[in-house]
């Protein structure tokens, strides 16, 4: 989604707001939390307050007058409620103008412009930090090192070596042979998996970073896509709706499912 600079400043904590003085035309605020953390916030003096000194606030809640940064708030109130805020934004619009529509349609369209995760941490996965992939990838990634470990110490053993990946279930088997000959054993830790957060994206960005080169191009910068795909030489699976619409084919759902 485009940024906007007159987004608000979110709550990170609950508990009781505390002014403190200005200091070089900026609002210093506090806030205190019941287990007594202090969270400190630094407002420019512009900014409206939608709080009061002594206001009691809850985890989310909106400090400053403006739109809501969408990507923080996944972190603070999770997808399911920033999905709720802009079907309901949506929806008033055609209200308004005493319009009916199914709401199926933006909860798809949502779906796809909320299917991007930002790498925070790559874990044992060949992720990497601050890419930002596909909900799909991101999960294929983590489900590949699920009950894995990675060895620390290769310790006596001739097959495996410090830093492999593996099932549990080999290493098992290995420790109970060198045991039997006296021999140190290997030693391991469970695989870690990646840790990502979810972003909401603009349906543009959303359109050219499709898996499918077809389907990217169709949307704009038809010359450019189909040029840079040329010279990469890249191969379309055909695995969405558009782009077997767009040549004819069954799509890969319903009855042209199950004959593909």
């Amino acid at each position: 989604m485009k940024k906007n600079k007159k987004t608000s400043i979110l709550s990170d904590v609950t508990g009781k707001i505390y002014y403190k003085k200005i200091k070089k035309n900026n609002k210093i605020i506090y806030i205190y939390t019941n287990i007594g953390y202090k969270m400190k916030y630094i407002i420019k003096y512009k900014k409206k307050l939608l709080i009061k000194n002594k206001d009691n606030i809850k985890y989310g809640d909106k400090i400053t007058k403006g739109s809501y940064n969408y990507n923080k708030l996944i972190n603070i109130k999770g997808l399911n409620y920033v999905q709720k805020i802009i079907i309901n934004k949506l929806k008033k619009i055609y209200i308004d103008q005493n319009v009916n529509i199914n709401i199926k349609h933006f909860e798809i369209i949502l779906r796809q412009m909320s299917k991007f995760i930002l790498i925070l941490k790559s874990g044992n996965t060949n992720l990497l930090i601050n890419n930002i992939i596909s909900r799909n990838t991101f999960y294929k990634e983590n489900k590949k090192i699920l009950n894995k470990i990675i060895i620390i110490d290769s310790g006596d053993s001739k097959i495996y070596n410090k830093n492999n990946i593996l099932n549990i279930k080999y290493v098992k088997i290995e420790n109970y042979f060198l045991k039997l000959k006296n021999k140190k054993k290997i030693k391991y830790i469970k695989c870690k998996p990646a840790i990502g957060q979810i972003l909401i994206k603009g349906i543009t960005y959303v359109s050219l970073k499709n898996s499918s080169f077809i389907s990217t191009a169709s949307f704009q910068e038809t010359n450019k896509i189909l040029n840079k795909y040329s010279i990469e030489n890249k191969i379309d699976d055909l695995l969405g709706l558009k782009e077997n619409v767009m040549i004819g084919n069954l799509i890969p759902s319903g009855t042209g499912c199950l004959i593909n």
